[in-house]
């Protein structure tokens, strides 16, 4: 399959990322297992208790290099959505359509071709994904072996603190994603909102319109990956419910 130039960019961009990320993580990985189990001979060298720091920079490095990375693969599948829409209903949602990127042109456009169309994605993306089972099981066994052997040979000392600025980087991505994810929703919304109070083009457009926010916000909150507390839905329903009424007064559709 063939991708329209802006994903297929963005998803390079995205895998280039990612594959930064994997070399940092396997240095500092390389480094701990050294530590670990040659430190007598190592420490002789002065310069080796400043590996610790390299560490800690190399871990950062693959955190925020992941934080590119999924940024960059958000980009691209809401390009995506946006193409398979087109794609379906004969609309214009994206500037222009994708080439080639779909083999079930004997389809007639309507929902029975997105069905199609959204089966081809799913059978590819499985197929792609069982192809790297045994890989990706096989690399979430080194890390733990690593850390095992540590424990073993009790250098817990080392993995604490790995573990510690680990804790530091995450705290710091996971607010960074929810402040991209708000940013995000308010901007799906402006422009939900400006299409319900607006005479749309036509039957198909406003159909094709309603399926690409569905699957950009359900692209978007699967991506955050976090629910909103009951605490928070229940403190807020009244009053929010009471302005969604009045906000719909204005919709044409």
């Amino acid at each position: 399959m063939s991708v329209k130039s802006i994903a297929k960019d963005d998803f390079a961009l995205a895998g280039k990322l990612g594959r930064l990320a994997k070399c940092a993580l396997w240095i500092a990985a390389v480094l701990t297992a050294a530590g670990l189990f040659f430190s007598d001979y190592l420490y002789s060298f002065p310069f080796w208790e400043k590996t610790i720091v390299i560490q800690a920079i190399l871990l950062s490095a693959y955190l925020l290099l992941t934080l590119g990375s999924s940024l960059a693969n958000f980009r691209a599948r809401k390009t995506k959505i946006n193409d398979l829409v087109d794609n379906s209903f004969n609309t214009e949602i994206a500037n222009h359509h994708s080439e080639n990127y779909y083999d079930n042109e004997e389809i007639r456009k309507g929902t029975v071709k997105l069905f199609y169309n959204t089966a081809e994605s799913c059978f590819f993306s499985y197929r792609e994904m069982q192809s790297m089972k045994s890989w990706e099981c096989i690399k979430a066994f080194i890390p733990l072996g690593i850390i095992f052997a540590g424990l073993i040979a009790n250098k817990t000392e080392v993995i604490m603190a790995i573990f510690r600025i680990s804790a530091i980087m995450i705290v710091t991505i996971q607010v960074i994603r929810f402040l991209v994810t708000l940013s995000q929703l308010k901007n799906l919304l402006d422009r939900m909102l400006y299409t319900l109070k607006h005479k749309p083009s036509s039957i198909a457009q406003i159909n094709a319109e309603s399926i690409n926010y569905a699957l950009e916000y359900e692209t978007l909150m699967i991506w955050y990956g976090v629910k909103i507390p009951d605490r928070v839905y229940y403190a807020m329903n009244e009053s929010l419910t009471s302005e969604w009424l009045e906000t719909k007064k204005k919709f044409v559709i």
